[in-house]
């Protein structure tokens, strides 16, 4: 929604989105990295009107807090992904 009030055209669209997936990158790869050194993470146990968090360990809940770690890595690399395609678009839109 930033994307479309601050950028009237595609390409602006476009660098809004891929700084922000940037950005959105950098902070769920930070807290996934953060997880696997510390041993320690927050698994958000889905219910009906919302999550629970719930605090782990690599010890104690190891396949809880796998996923949790997992998840992060994949929102990190899903950012990654939705940021490139941002430049290449926005690349592509320049060179026309």
């Amino acid at each position: 929604m930033l994307a479309i009030t601050v950028a009237p055209t595609a390409s602006g669209k476009a660098l809004v989105t891929a700084i922000a997936a940037i950005f959105f990158c950098a902070v769920f790869g930070y807290q996934a990295a953060s997880n696997e050194i510390t041993g320690k993470a927050i698994y958000h146990k889905l219910v009906v009107r919302g999550s629970l968090p719930e605090p782990v360990t690599r010890e104690a809940s190891p396949a809880k807090f796998r996923e949790a770690t997992n998840l992060l890595w994949g929102l990190s690399i899903f950012c990654a992904f939705v940021s490139v395609g941002g430049f290449t678009f926005l690349h592509i839109s320049e060179s026309d």
